[in-house]
């Protein structure tokens, strides 16, 4: 039970939602902007008959990783800034299950964004990939 009456919070519920929706489309493009790709999902078999080394290899995955990480933490972040409009809405209306909705989108796009390893071999090369194939005997 809230202690007080809710105060009248005007538009504040239009403005969260309207926001929330606009950071739905900025995740894509985010993810976009830090790792060239959204990376979401298993890139198709590299038909590439070309080879790379092991050390290249190497090399490609750890920057891959570290833009695959900085795109799926950024994307999580702003996924988690949705359930925390949602949080504010709640306290704001003092309305418990105003929290859902926002809990529910954050977390769903969170799951969506969860790094894989065919999230990450999206950002490799087609003679990256088959060298990875090749080595892990996939």
């Amino acid at each position: 039970q809230w202690a007080d009456e809710a105060v009248d919070v005007g538009v504040m519920p239009v403005v969260l939602g309207l926001v929330s929706v606009s950071i739905m489309g900025m995740i894509p493009v985010m993810r976009k902007v830090t790792m060239g790709t959204l990376a979401i999902g298993t890139p198709p078999p590299s038909r590439s008959r070309d080879r790379v080394s092991k050390d290249a290899l190497d090399e490609a995955l750890r920057k891959a990783n570290a833009r695959y990480l900085v795109g799926t933490i950024v994307g999580s972040a702003l996924a988690e800034s949705i359930a925390i409009f949602g949080f504010v809405l709640a306290v704001l209306t003092q309305d418990p299950m105003a929290y859902l909705p926002g809990w529910f989108v954050g977390g769903a796009l969170m799951l969506i964004q969860f790094p894989t390893q065919g999230g990450l071999l999206f950002l490799l090369s087609d003679e990256e990939r088959a060298t990875f194939a090749e080595i892990r005997g996939t």
